[in-house]
């Protein structure tokens, strides 16, 4: 239950800080803050947008810094990376001109492989 609270409290503060506000971090989260910053300043972007921390991104983290991280820490930095993902895609979503139609980013069908075939050919 704590581990939940934190990891909100954590996730809300990522938030903050993509509005621009100065974040609340809850007590004894530095460590955490500073993984998540050092780990989100090093990812890779592509053409539609950030791409999530990896876990061998973390695990280098952790060896070239010399912090080990419980595996519950790890999720924390998990979730913390989703809000800033969730955040980037719901402004990408909204950021377009009145009148300016849109496509759709993503499918309602599952991927099968007849569906990848007609597509790939």
């Amino acid at each position: 239950m704590r581990d939940e609270l934190y990891t909100t409290q954590l996730c809300e503060a990522v938030a903050s800080k993509l509005q621009g506000k100065e974040p609340r971090l809850p007590a004894g989260s530095a460590i955490l803050w500073r993984a998540f910053a050092d780990l989100s300043r090093a990812r890779t972007w592509n053409s539609f947008g950030p791409t999530p921390i990896s876990f061998s991104e973390i695990e280098a983290w952790c060896r070239l810094t010399r912090t080990p991280l419980a595996r519950r820490h790890v999720q924390i930095i998990e979730a913390m990376d989703g809000a800033l993902l969730e955040h980037y895609s719901r402004s990408k979503a909204d950021n377009h001109p009145d009148g300016v139609k849109t496509i759709q980013r993503g499918s309602r069908h599952a991927l099968s492989p007849a569906l990848f075939d007609a597509v790939m050919g």
